[in-house]
C-alpha cells in the first residue's frame, strides 16, 4: 500500500467507524422502539430523529477539511471556498422559487393529483437545477 492510500485510510477510518455506530445505534432504538424522539421511525413526514447520521454531515465536513488544511491541501481563499460552496446549495431553493414565477413549472407544484406531463416537467427541471448545483459544488 502506498504511502496517500495509508493517509486516505486514516483520515476517514474515524468518521467510518463513527457513522458505523450511530447507524447501529438507531436501528436497534427504531426496532426495540426507543424513545420517539430520539429514534423516529419515520411514520410522520418530517418528523426528524436526533439519533441519525444526517447531523454528521457538517461536523465530518468541517472534519475532513480541516485535516486536508493541515496536510496543505486546503483551498487558495477561504472566501472563494465559502462563497461557491453557498452558491451550490442555493441553486435549487432559488430554482423552486423562481421557476413558477418564469413559468417553467405549475405554480402550484404542491398539490395532490398532478397530471404526469407536469410531474414529468417538475422533475426534469430540477434535475437539470440539480446537475448545475453540483457541478458549482465542484468548483468550491
Amino acid at each position: 500500500m502506498n504511502q496517500n492510500a495509508s493517509r486516505i485510510g486514516k483520515l476517514i477510518l474515524v468518521p467510518a467507524v463513527i457513522t458505523l455506530a450511530v447507524t447501529l445505534l438507531r436501528l436497534v432504538g427504531e426496532l426495540q422502539g426507543w424513545s420517539p424522539a430520539l429514534f423516529n421511525r419515520g411514520d410522520k413526514p418530517f418528523s426528524p430523529s436526533l439519533v441519525g447520521i444526517v447531523w454528521l454531515v457538517p461536523v465530518f465536513g468541517a472534519w475532513f477539511g480541516w485535516k486536508l488544511i493541515r496536510a496543505g491541501s486546503g483551498p487558495g481563499s477561504l472566501g472563494r471556498a465559502f462563497g461557491v460552496t453557498f452558491a451550490a446549495l442555493a441553486v435549487m431553493p432559488l430554482a423552486a422559487f423562481l421557476a413558477p414565477k418564469a413559468g417553467i413549472v405549475p405554480g402550484h407544484m404542491w398539490r395532490p393529483n398532478v397530471p404526469i406531463t407536469e410531474s414529468l416537467t417538475i422533475l426534469s427541471v430540477f434535475v437539470v437545477v440539480f446537475f448545475v448545483g453540483i457541478a458549482i459544488g465542484i468548483l468550491a
